[in-house]
């Protein structure tokens, strides 16, 4: 009996492990399922990988963004990377953090549903008065992201799956939520994105990737300006 008790936990083990990285994968016919800057961060090795997260921070205003790399190896060991991508270069971040418990952190991100948010404008925004309960469609909620959008981003990667969703503007949308008098939001999902994030950027000091990023693409445009201005001065002696 106890031989038969000791097979079904090993034979049950292998499914409760990767139950923490069962996914529903986006369907091949949406057009926004296409990987961010796979061609300079490369697909993962499914050879010794389970599992891997991509957290992206992006905006309108120009190519590129930060990103935080989460893998599982078939080891069952945790690692991270962080760097930036900026038009066709993609730069890794030298920068240590504390040691960090990814094992505890993952349980964490589950608990706030990480594996299975919806992007934004298929989410929940609801506004609730004293009258009336009123779901926003997607023009509704467009509206309120407004135009200088920068967003948060997370892939999800398991061998034959793939998983893409997004938050405009989502701390600033929420702070606005907070400051209206006369009626209640009902955003779930949203709230549930912003303490991803801001877990993630605190627990891995995204802010002073983010803050490498800015002074990278500064020296990158000073330079095209540079040489701009040297060109324009050769242009007016010939």
């Amino acid at each position: 009996m106890r031989h038969i008790l000791l097979l079904s936990i090993l034979l049950l083990t292998p499914i409760c492990a990767n139950a923490q990285f069962d996914f529903e994968s986006d369907t091949t016919n949406e057009s926004s399922n296409k990987p961010l800057h796979e061609d300079l961060l490369g697909r993962p090795n499914f050879d010794s990988l389970e599992f891997e997260m991509r957290f992206w921070s992006t905006s309108a205003w120009y190519d590129g963004g930060t990103f935080l790399k989460l893998n599982f190896d078939k080891l069952s060991n945790w690692h991270y990377a962080r760097g930036f991508v900026y038009e066709d270069s993609l730069v890794w971040s030298n920068q240590n953090c504390d040691f960090v418990d990814i094992e505890s952190l993952w349980e964490k991100l589950l608990d706030l549903d990480v594996l299975t948010l919806p992007k934004m404008h298929q989410s929940e925004f609801t506004i609730i008065t004293d009258k009336c309960t009123y779901h926003l469609d997607h023009e509704q909620i467009d509206r309120f992201i407004g135009t200088d959008a920068s967003s948060y981003s997370i892939e999800l990667y398991s061998k034959n799956k793939y998983r893409y969703y997004y938050y405009f503007n989502s701390q600033s949308l929420w702070e606005v939520m907070q400051k209206a008098q006369k009626h209640w939001w009902y955003t779930p999902d949203l709230i549930n994105f912003i303490k991803i994030t801001q877990t993630l950027r605190d627990t891995f000091y995204l802010n002073d990737i983010h803050s490498e990023f800015a002074a990278y693409v500064r020296n990158k445009r000073s330079l095209v300006n540079a040489t701009t201005k040297k060109r324009k001065k050769r242009r007016k002696k010939n």
